[in-house]
C-alpha cells in the first residue's frame, strides 16, 4: 500500500495517453474525490481500474467525465466503506461495458 492522495497523485497523472490500466490497491488515502480527479484528469477511458483496499464510498461516481467509458475490469474487493448508493452509482457509470467486477470480502453499508 502508500500514503498517496488522490490530489498528490492527480499531480503526478499528467499525460498517459497509453494508459489502459490503473491500480490504487491499498492507497489507504484515496478518497472518493481523489479517484474522481485522477480518472477526469487521465480523461480517456480505461480498461481496468483497481480499487481494492481503499476507502472509498463510490457516492462520486456520478462526477466522472468520460463521454464513452470502456472499462472491462473493476475491482472493489475489501472496500469496506462502499455503500448502497456508490455502488448503484458506479453500475449506472460503468455496467454497460463491464466484463468483470469484483467486490470480494466487500461489505456493502447501508446509508446511515
Amino acid at each position: 500500500g502508500t500514503n498517496i492522495a488522490g490530489d498528490i497523485f492527480q499531480e503526478i497523472c499528467v499525460d498517459f495517453p497509453r494508459l489502459m490500466e490503473l491500480d490504487l490497491t491499498r492507497c489507504k488515502q484515496l478518497t472518493d474525490t481523489g479517484i474522481v480527479a485522477i480518472l477526469n484528469k487521465i480523461g480517456k477511458p480505461l480498461k481496468s481500474l483497481y480499487l481494492a483496499k481503499t476507502l472509498i464510498t463510490g457516492e462520486t461516481f456520478d462526477q466522472v467525465n468520460l463521454e464513452s467509458p470502456a472499462l472491462e475490469k473493476l475491482c472493489l474487493s475489501h472496500c469496506k466503506n462502499l455503500t448502497i448508493a456508490g455502488v448503484t452509482l458506479v453500475l449506472e457509470k460503468f455496467g454497460p461495458t463491464l466484463e468483470t467486477f469484483s467486490m470480494y470480502k466487500t461489505p456493502i453499508r447501508a446509508e446511515v
